[in-house]
């Protein structure tokens, strides 16, 4: 053992004795290049003994009076981590996928719990901070164990951690993703002028959710339970990051509530222009959905910060399972000190860390039919009419000449609404036809899935009256498109699966899951209450297990093919999946026209889904996300390029009647969407860096892989102007970029933007040179594309151009098709090019 680890191994010892002592056989240990955890189990007690930073040698945890790591009531007794009841048992270890490394920690009780097994699971990854964690619960006995309320109250506490901390005062910042209907403007004084806006058609209050920070200032003596799901407080020179894993927006706002009954004494739900409408007997509030809380507490020598369940985390004397877990929700806790910042860590956690499927964060293009059905409803026609075979391949067709990697079929492929299989009338050859014009044209077919819903005149409906969602009055609540709805939280979430197995084993690889709104389910028998409990009681406990078993589901589907990927449909305030849950599994389709309507083909309706990643990308990566643009280049507007650029940026989709497009208008876009597959592969995960808000002049969004010099540029203005952007590259590594003028100066890349028309756009694409060391260091007109092989160059212009090419001293007797060209004395090639009807050629020996 040298000096520097026997000096912190006695640091330890001195700090934590007699709790623990390092090696000991009842002390696991966590611990990567940044960090060590130990959790102890001595004395018979389950204790955090260290988080310790290896990078400043410093402790976190505070040594002594320590708040237990766990807390909860068993047959009306509080049980905690810090009880002399809890016998250590094994530890397993397990790889996981994406790159972390996964402990299973088994403790079991002892005395009147000694039937109780307690299951601790620790996720932790390289060169991260980071922490993900869990608890399970499971009962040897049936019936034995229950867990109860409180004093009326669920009392259910994991995990819960002490800081050492003396400051007098703490920094608190919560940041929500799930507000919706926000102003954009913070402040807003409504006094100042009258508003003349149009309610949900406005850029000022998007039809979407909205992250929203929150500033708390904590006070010894004083305590703060915030919804977050993010929690950053500040105690010494460290920033405490700590979240959970659950789905639910902020409050009721937006939720179309309508007073009704006697003396309005409760609410119900309405949407009428999707045919919702269902009333649950109470008076809903923004309470009803503070499932999760995150506690901060202070005192005078330390802060503690806990998770505990405030809603619907289980009902009271609930049996603790014996053939299955109770558990919770996942959590994660994470420190930062002065060299690190909270956005990289949460970028990483919800990029990589958060989920072991890498279908869930591929960054890959879809076409949606959706909006080509919406243009037909607008002609007369009905949304569903369009789905023909012969028009579904021939928008197919158009779509590859797109480059898209997905298709998706919309509403009207399936049977009826919960009878998922090929609708017979309309496509009578079922979808092989598609499935083999996917092939051919290297895309993968999807289909939509309006999760819950269920035609009452299917056998389905008839066999399974058990799982119907009833208003207060016994009358079926009505989803959308006026039709009834399933309990998901119940075996019916079995037959979704198997549903979706089969369709997995005909060759379909994505879903769309549509319509999972918040319906108040109160029946009883099924997995969330009897008849024994108060209907609020019921309807509370469904709607906490509601994001568990839908990502569940997710997970069984991924278990049974790896290469599915799946989106939740959140574009409406009553779909409550919204949160980081899904994002285990999926993403999230956020929004679908915003403050604009179907069939606006125009730079406003791009402006507001522009929204989207403008709002939330400082917090939420574009990768977990999806929505679509059109890419039709409708006169007056031609918004083309616009719509085009916006979704390179994040969202990736597309819809519309690509038949209304030309044939060179299509391939346009495809050559757009074939320069942007260029880049992905090395841009995906890397910080979206962002500068200026919607409207602006500029307003410039870029994501750049620096070291293997691949990156995009996009930017958008809403006057004419030129505009020097400068990036950062490694310039010995770039080859060129596309689709803009440009010159580079060392590591610093300067694209030369020209905004010519009011709300104007421009794109760039870095290539890098792969390790060769040619690079085009200057090119005044605009390079379409680049091909660099062994002894040959070949670059195809989009104008005439003045090149300034860097190649390595090494190649000799260089050739070049042009006769304007003159090797310059510090060895670089100056090219000429006034005509670009052939491409450039460079070879060399």
């Amino acid at each position: 053992m040298n000096k520097i680890n026997l000096l912190n191994w006695l640091l330890c010892s001195i700090l934590f004795t007699p709790v623990c002592l390092y090696g000991a056989n009842k002390n696991v240990v966590i611990e990567n290049e940044l960090f060590k955890k130990q959790l102890c189990f001595e004395q018979n007690k389950v204790v955090v003994a260290s988080l310790y930073d290896k990078t400043q040698q410093k402790e976190l945890i505070k040594p002594v009076d320590k708040k237990p790591y766990f807390e909860f009531i068993i047959n009306n007794k509080r049980v905690t981590a810090n009880d002399p009841i809890w016998q250590f048992q094994n530890v397993q270890s397990r790889l996981m996928d994406n790159g972390g490394t996964e402990l299973s920690i088994l403790v079991t009780g002892r005395n009147e719990l000694k039937n109780l097994e307690l299951t601790i699971l620790q996720q932790y990854f390289p060169n991260s901070t980071l922490i993900r964690e869990q608890l399970l619960l499971k009962s040897k006995r049936t019936g034995e164990l229950k867990l109860n309320k409180d004093q009326g109250k669920l009392h259910f506490i994991f995990p819960q951690y002490t800081f050492s901390n003396i400051a007098p005062k703490d920094t608190i910042t919560e940041i929500r993703i799930a507000s919706y209907g926000n102003e954009i403007l913070s402040k807003l004084d409504p006094n100042r002028t009258y508003d003349n806006r149009v309610k949900d058609r406005n850029l000022a209050a998007c039809h979407m959710f909205h992250t929203a920070s929150i500033s708390h200032l904590l006070s010894v003596g004083s305590s703060v339970i915030l919804k977050g799901p993010f929690n950053l407080i500040k105690i010494d020179k460290y920033t405490i990051l700590s979240t959970y894993e659950h789905a639910s927006q902020d409050g009721i706002k937006g939720m179309r509530l309508n007073q009704m009954g006697v003396n309005n004494d409760y609410l119900a739900i309405t949407d009428a222009n999707q045919g919702v409408k269902t009333n649950s007997g109470f008076t809903m509030s923004d309470d009803d959905f503070f499932f999760i809380g995150l506690e901060n507490q202070k005192d005078k020598s330390g802060t503690t910060i806990s998770n505990k369940i405030m809603r619907g985390g289980y009902l009271d004397n609930e049996p603790i399972p014996s053939d299955k877990h109770y558990q919770t929700v996942w959590s994660a806790l994470a420190f930062m000190n002065k060299t690190t910042d909270s956005q990289s860590i949460i970028r990483n956690y919800l990029l990589n860390q958060i989920t072991e499927n890498k279908s869930a964060r591929a960054p890959n293009f879809y076409y949606n039919t959706w909006g080509m059905q919406r243009t037909a409803e607008q002609n007369g026609k009905d949304v569903r009419s369009v789905f023909t075979e012969a028009r579904i391949l021939e928008e197919m067709e158009y779509a590859s000449q797109l480059n898209v990697d997905h298709f998706i079929l919309d509403d009207g492929w399936e049977e009826t609404l919960g009878v998922w299989e090929y609708n017979k009338s309309r496509l009578p050859n079922g979808l092989k036809p598609f499935l083999d014009k996917a092939k051919e044209k290297n895309m993968t077919l999807g289909v939509w899935f309006s999760l819950i819903g269920i035609d009452s005149t299917s056998q389905r409906y008839k066999d399974h009256r058990n799982w119907v969602i009833k208003s207060v009055d016994g009358t079926p609540a009505i989803g959308q498109w006026s039709n009834p709805v399933f309990d998901i939280v119940s075996d019916f979430s079995k037959l979704i699966v198997d549903d979706h197995k089969k369709l997995i084993d005909q060759g379909i690889r994505f879903f769309k899951w549509d319509a999972i709104n918040t319906f108040n389910s109160a029946e009883p028998n099924l997995w969330h209450g009897n008849s024994s409990y108060d209907r609020k009681e019921i309807i509370d406990r469904y709607n906490y297990l509601l994001p568990f078993v839908v990502t569940d589901c997710m997970k069984q589907i991924h278990q049974y093919n790896k290469d599915v990927s799946i989106e939740i449909d959140i574009t409406e305030p009553e779909r409550c999946m919204i949160g980081l849950m899904p994002l285990q599994e999926g993403k999230l389709f956020w929004m679908n026209n915003g403050a604009s309507g179907y069939g606006d083909y125009s730079t406003f309706r791009t402006k507001s889904m522009r929204t989207i990643i403008n709002q939330i990308g400082n917090v939420l990566p574009p990768e977990v996300l999806t929505y679509a643009q059109y890419p039709q280049n409708v006169v007056p507007f031609y918004a083309q390029r616009y719509n085009v650029n916006t979704s390179l940026v994040a969202g990736k989709g597309f819809w519309g009647d690509l038949k209304m497009m030309s044939k060179k208008d299509r391939e346009t876009v495809g050559n757009t969407l074939k320069k942007a597959k260029m880049v992905l592969p090395y841009t995906t995960g890397k910080p979206l860096i962002m500068n200026g808000r919607i409207g602006a002049s500029p307003e410039m969004y870029e994501q750049i892989d620096f070291e293997n010099a691949f990156g995009q540029v996009v930017g958008f203005s809403g006057s004419t102007r030129n505009y020097m952007h400068h990036s950062k590259v490694n310039g010995e590594n770039m080859l060129c970029v596309l689709n803009q003028s440009y010159h580079l100066n060392g590591n610093l890349l300067n694209l030369d933007f020209q905004f010519t028309i009011p709300d104007d756009t421009r794109e760039a694409f870095i290539i890098g040179n792969k390790g060769k060391n040619i690079s085009i260091l200057e090119s005044t007109g605009w390079i379409d594309n680049v091909q660099l092989n062994d002894k040959l160059l070949t670059i195809s212009l989009g104008a005439a151009s003045n090149l300034k090419i860097k190649m390595p001293a090494t190649i000799k007797n260089i050739k070049v098709n042009v006769s304007n060209f003159t090797i310059t004395s510090n060895g670089l090639l100056d090219i000429q090019v006034t005509t670009i009807s052939d491409s450039l050629k460079i070879s060399w020996d």
